[in-house]
């Protein structure tokens, strides 16, 4: 009737998987670090909700960031909370969009106080080639939280 168990190691090896789907949370090959990260470490965070674990960040952001958005689970919030000056950043790098905005809508993370640095690194992002939709919906956003400025000054190409 199809897999109900994978053991231990079941995908050491697998250089050509698209992604991982661990719990019903999904992680692009390319953000999975299997030097670093073990798929009996990721099931370990997610069962024990204990997202505080050493472990690869970039893997661990892909997972807490689903099980965040997916879920609501306080557990995820509080770490991305602790967390987020380097998580959003990690996002935008990627150019995540769908991430980027969920974290900013989710209104738990983004403040008057955080805001500018997100926008500067999005624009700093933006002009070394990165995705501009990310730049005009974090300038967006700002203008409509946080109105204290000409909505224009602070877009740049």
């Amino acid at each position: 009737d199809g897999v109900t168990k994978i053991g231990y190691g079941a995908f050491d090896g697998c250089s050509s998987l698209k992604n991982i789907s661990i719990f019903g949370y999904t992680v692009d090959n390319t953000q999975w670090n299997r030097e670093k990260v073990t798929v009996e470490g990721i099931i370990s965070m997610l069962i024990s909700k204990d997202y505080s674990v050493k472990m690869d960040h970039p893997t661990k952001y892909q997972f807490v960031a689903q099980v965040f958005i997916k879920d609501a689970k306080p557990e995820a919030e509080a770490y991305i909370k602790k967390n987020i000056a380097k998580i959003l950043p990690y996002f935008i790098d990627l150019d995540d969009y769908e991430t980027v905005k969920a974290l900013f809508e989710s209104g738990k993370f983004v403040t008057k106080r955080n805001i500018m640095k997100f926008q500067e690194y999005a624009i700093a992002h933006t002009q070394n080639g990165g995705d501009i939709q990310i730049q005009a919906y974090i300038t967006d956003y700002r203008n409509k939280h946080f109105p204290d400025s000409d909505p224009l000054k602070n877009m740049k190409i």
